[in-house]
Formats: C-alpha cells, sequence, structure tokens
C-alpha cells in the first residue's frame, strides 16, 4: 500500500489547506536539522518526508492517484495511466 501522507502530517484526510500548513510548520520546526544537531540523520530523513507530504497533500488529486496506484501489485498499462491521470485532473 501507498505511503499515508496525511498520517505523516498528523491531519485528518479531509483538512483544509490552512490545517495542513498548521501542521507543517509545526512538525518543520519541530524536525528541522538545525533544532536537532545531537540526531541529525534522523532529524533529515523526518524533515524530507514531512516536506514530501505537505507538497503531496496540497495536490490532493496527487494523494488520490498515488493512493490508487500504491494499491495496485500489477504495473500499469500506459492507456490506465493515461485514463486515471484525467479522472484525477492532474493535468
Amino acid at each position: 500500500m501507498g505511503v499515508d501522507y496525511y498520517k505523516i502530517l498528523q491531519v485528518d484526510k479531509n483538512a483544509k489547506d490552512d490545517d495542513l500548513k498548521k501542521a507543517y510548520r509545526k512538525l518543520a520546526m519541530k524536525w528541522h536539522p538545525d533544532k536537532n544537531p545531537n540526531n541529525k540523520k534522523e532529524a533529515e530523513a523526518k524533515f524530507k518526508q514531512i516536506s514530501e507530504a505537505y507538497e503531496v497533500c496540497l495536490h490532493k488529486g496527487v494523494v488520490k492517484f498515488l493512493t490508487f496506484c500504491g494499491t495496485r501489485s500489477e504495473i500499469m498499462k500506459p492507456n490506465e495511466i493515461f485514463l486515471l491521470v484525467y479522472a484525477f485532473n492532474l493535468v
């Protein structure tokens, strides 16, 4: 199954953009590598994960697409990808 970006940000799947922004800022401050000099490697990894989650969650169609694709075990055919992209309004 795919990554649950909302869980990383500790918000509900129906969270509004303002809630996403608040959650991102809180977690980014907590896990910023400069704020964690004794645990820099873990902080860098968490910070990157939080940043990726925020970017993806801002584009809700991408989350739907990645969630759907993450549940599929077989490789998708090009025509399936095309239909999904247009179905989720990713263009």
